[in-house]
């Protein structure tokens, strides 16, 4: 006996089937979801927001391999049961394409491991109908970058000078990745740190990048923005403070 893959609406039926076994609800209104998306899509690329740099960041921050998987990373999954066997350190193990179809359709966010079964099974469908740019695109002007911020048009606004009047750069890149899907408006001081020696370390930013991205905290924590309730940018201030007068007498 053959078996032949699922066609791309199958994919979709299936996700929405098991979805209802599961008891998780979702949103099964797809087109009309995704046309939604497609014209936020269309008011970053109206309001002249230059998603380079963010798209370049969200890859390197939430999902390395995002152009070279099909929706779903089998690492991913893999670091997914080791956490909730406890046999691994605490982790999502979502994709780009599993966060996005999660933003589009999910609505119980709850039931961590039976919606990631959806999310696998919508995230294939999302990889065959929608180009990975694309994906991106639409991920960024649509995914949560804090509590009641949706959408990089809504980020730039609350956190930069506001979409018109701001040039995305590396430092304002990495913070704004950084804040996807934060719930509370919380500095999340250690991730922070890790995050940032890795994307130096990467190449991604540099040194003086990180010393700009810490200084963009500083300001919005000032603000009232975000809350560092940990009382841990100082840490960051003195490590990347620090970091830069090192590198200054190396010169």
């Amino acid at each position: 006996m053959t078996f032949k893959p699922l066609s791309v609406d199958q994919f979709y039926s299936v996700g929405n089937t098991i979805a209802n076994i599961l008891s998780v609800r979702i949103d099964d209104r797809a087109e009309y979801l995704i046309y939604r998306a497609n014209l936020a899509t269309h008011e970053v690329h109206r309001l002249g927001i230059d998603l380079t740099s963010l798209k370049k960041m969200a890859v390197q921050i939430e999902d390395k391999e995002f152009f070279s998987h099909r929706g779903v990373s089998l690492k991913g999954i893999a670091r997914l049961l080791l956490s909730v066997m406890r046999l691994g350190p605490r982790s999502g193990g979502s994709t780009i394409t599993q966060q996005f179809a999660r933003t589009l359709f999910i609505i119980d966010q709850k039931k961590l491991v039976r919606r990631k079964l959806v999310e696998i099974l919508l995230a294939l469908w999302l990889s065959k109908v929608i180009s990975k740019d694309r994906v991106l695109e639409m991920y960024l002007a649509s995914v949560r970058f804090d509590y009641g911020v949706m959408g990089i048009a809504a980020a730039c606004s609350r956190f930069l000078k506001g979409p018109r009047e701001s040039t995305i750069g590396s430092a304002e890149a990495f913070f704004l990745i950084e804040r996807l899907s934060n719930v509370r408006s919380l500095l999340l001081g250690p991730r922070v740190a890790q995050t940032l020696r890795r994307a130096v370390y990467d190449g991604v930013l540099t040194a003086e990048d990180a010393v700009n991205t810490v200084a963009i905290y500083r300001r919005v924590i000032d603000q009232g923005l975000i809350i560092d309730q940990s009382k841990y940018l100082p840490k960051l201030e003195n490590e990347w403070s620090a970091t830069q007068q090192t590198d200054a007498r190396d010169v």
